[in-house]
């Protein structure tokens, strides 16, 4: 069977894509960028057109992200010269799901100043 236009075109621009070094938000969204017939079903059924990101850490797979989050605070920490978050302070933010401005200012204690965290 012979390839669509579509099918062609997408192939060709996301080989275009991976051979560059740089890769602009536009052109991502232009790969997902409906044809006629989808926007045509999406004025129809708007519901379709959404969907939704999850954080998935211990959800899927049992994921201890705490060492990656505690590697991420402590860089943090270093560049802006406070004191590195502990392991359990950092375990806590995460299963709590603690936003980061609150967790800057009541867990770590770095600052009050919502501004500048």
């Amino acid at each position: 069977s012979a390839e669509t236009y579509e099918a062609a075109w997408r192939r060709r621009r996301k080989a275009s894509l991976r051979e560059s070094e740089e890769i602009s938000f536009e052109e991502v969204d232009d790969l997902f960028e409906p044809d006629f017939l989808a926007k045509k079903l999406i004025e129809q059924n708007p519901e379709s057109a959404f969907g939704a990101v999850f954080r998935l850490e211990g959800v899927v797979a049992d994921v201890d992200a705490v060492p990656t989050f505690l590697d991420a605070w402590t860089a943090v920490a270093d560049e802006f010269d406070y004191a590195a978050p502990s392991e359990r302070d950092v375990a806590y933010v995460a299963s709590a799901g603690i936003r980061t401005e609150v967790a800057i200012d009541t867990v770590f204690q770095w600052t009050r100043d919502w501004g500048a965290a």
